[in-house]
């Protein structure tokens, strides 16, 4: 299995990371929209997207919409991760593609990844 992580905060990249790893998953990451738009436009292929919104570069709804957009990427589920939990914001993730989301402080690292 391979998960696509997109996150700014170093630290909590490391710790997703370390967690997929963990538990047998092969990981790509990337810490800003830019880079993740990069590595998609690749054809980069993977059973879930973790995404966070407030990214670097180009905003996480700008990789939802480029991956959702893509006939052969629009299947891979994408979890968004995020701090933003306003039902204005939580709309447009649906809207936009988004599988899931969860609020970054509402959960521990165990909890964002099983």
């Amino acid at each position: 299995m391979k998960a696509f992580i997109i996150e700014d905060e170093r630290m909590l990249l490391t710790a997703l990371t370390a967690e997929f790893k963990k538990r047998g998953w092969e990981v790509v990451s990337a810490a800003d929209g830019a880079e993740a738009l990069a590595l998609i436009r690749r054809r980069f292929q993977a059973h879930v997207v973790v995404l966070d919104l407030v990214l670097p570069k180009v905003d996480g709804f700008e990789v939802l919409r480029v991956l959702k957009g893509d006939p052969l990427l629009r299947k891979i589920p994408v979890v968004v991760l995020t701090n933003l939990s306003d039902e204005t914001t939580i709309a447009a993730i649906v809207t936009a593609g988004g599988t899931d989301y969860m609020v970054k402080a509402d959960y521990s690292l165990k909890e964002t990844v099983g």
